[in-house]
C-alpha cells in the first residue's frame, strides 16, 4: 500500500498577451488558490498457477477536495473575471495484470 501528498502552489492563470491592449497594465495574471490532494494505491501479488498475477488499484483525491485545475486571466486579474476550470473529484481505477 502507498499514498502520496500532492501539493499544488504559486500558479497563475493563462493569458494571451495580445488581448491585452492597455500598455499600462502590467499586472500579474490572477494567482490560483493553492490546494493539495491525496491519493492513496495498492498492490496485490499472486500466482494463477504459473502464471504471476498483480491486482492493483488507485484511488485519486480520496478526499474529494474540490480545486481549480486551470484558469484563463479575465480582465480584473482576480477571480470574478477569470474563467476556471475544476478538477476532478474522487476518481478510482482497479486492475489487473498476468504474465504469461
Amino acid at each position: 500500500m502507498g499514498a502520496n501528498w500532492n501539493y499544488f502552489g504559486r500558479n497563475y492563470a493563462n493569458f494571451d498577451i495580445t488581448k491585452r491592449s492597455d500598455e499600462n497594465d502590467r499586472s500579474d495574471s490572477w494567482r490560483m488558490p493553492d490546494f493539495s490532494t491525496v491519493d492513496v494505491n495498492m498492490n496485490y501479488r499472486f500466482a494463477i498457477g504459473k502464471l504471476k498475477a498483480n491486482l492493483f488499484g488507485n484511488v485519486n483525491n480520496l478526499f474529494n477536495k474540490e480545486y481549480i485545475a486551470d484558469a484563463t486571466d479575465g480582465k480584473g486579474h482576480d477571480k470574478e473575471t477569470a474563467l476556471v476550470w475544476y478538477g476532478f473529484g474522487t476518481t478510482w481505477t482497479v486492475g489487473l495484470k498476468v504474465a504469461f
